[in-house]
């Protein structure tokens, strides 16, 4: 039976979400500092891509990468800005602020259409970004009084991390008939490189020990290639709203894993904060697929 294009994005998303659970829990529990952990991660996940493309792809790996095009260029950039930017979020802030913030990315997606691409936004979306800044103020709020372990700074780059999301799903939306999976590889290549001159004293193995060995090995060769390679492709086949739906389980799941393993709490001010945000966009991704589905029936029709 052949699997339709809804059916096969919902899968594949899915999956992508699933994988990508652990990888805030990772990156805590590696040892060395954020440059380091940014190297290796980038490093070695941008190299297992690449490796797995020209295995895939075989005559035809060269002729895909240039198919990409300026959009596969600024793909590239803007997604090594996001992979710094959520390192920097999740060693400098607690995991759930870092989550929280960074599940925004679908109203940065709504207003990209706005004033980007010049779409119609919906009322309800105005509401929901309101909505979403009071959350964020909140949590805003928690840190500045020292509750949790976070930084303002750490907030900061999660939302620099959540625009980065909303503009390279935007991008893979956008121009759905080009493969931007090599562009997420040379991304986390060019993440590696920026983190390289800030290592301390340029010793990529100074701080490693034998366990972040295994940590960043998991991260490297099958949670980040896994997952980012997915959600790349997601877009391809299912609306912005349904991928961001998806996207809110690694903000509930990714600090459960944290608080489960290492004793996080992420204070009384995230988790209020992170309850108006996470319920804000479960209702407006909820009416935006149940719109989206009615214009398609009427078309049907």
């Amino acid at each position: 039976m052949e699997i339709s294009k809804h059916t096969k994005g919902v899968l594949i998303t899915l999956l992508g979400v699933i994988i990508i659970t652990p990888d805030t829990l990772l990156i805590r529990l590696v040892s060395a500092d954020q440059w380091t952990n940014l190297f290796w991660r980038g490093g070695l996940s941008g190299v297992t891509i690449l490796v797995a493309l020209a295995l895939i792809y075989k005559q035809t790996f060269l002729s895909r990468i240039r198919a990409m095009g300026m959009p596969g260029l600024w793909f590239t950039i803007i997604s090594a800005i996001g992979s710094v930017a959520f390192i920097l979020a999740v060693k400098l802030t607690t995991v759930a602020n870092a989550l929280f913030i960074i599940s925004i990315s679908p109203l940065f997606s709504a207003l990209i259409s706005r004033f980007i691409l010049k779409q119609h936004i919906h009322a309800r979306i105005w509401w929901a970004i309101f909505s979403a800044l009071v959350g964020i103020s909140i949590i805003a709020w928690g840190t500045f009084q020292g509750e949790g372990n976070g930084t303002l700074f750490g907030d900061v780059a999660a939302l620099i991390a959540a625009l980065s999301l909303a503009l390279i799903f935007s991008i893979a939306n956008h121009y759905h008939d080009r493969d931007m999976v090599p562009a997420m590889a040379f991304a986390n290549l060019l993440s590696a490189l920026v983190a390289l001159p800030l290592i301390p004293a340029m010793n990529i193995f100074g701080s490693i020990d034998g366990q972040d060995i295994l940590w960043l090995g998991l991260m490297g060769f099958i949670v980040v290639p896994l997952s980012f390679s997915l959600l790349t492709i997601g877009p391809r086949y299912l609306p912005a709203p349904e991928v961001g739906l998806f996207l809110l389980l690694e903000a509930v799941i990714g600090p459960y894993w944290v608080w489960l393993v290492l004793g996080e709490h992420p204070g009384d001010m995230t988790i209020i904060g992170g309850a108006i945000i996470l319920s804000t966009l479960t209702v407006m991704n909820i009416f935006a697929i149940l719109q989206g589905r009615r214009k398609r029936a009427r078309m049907v029709a």
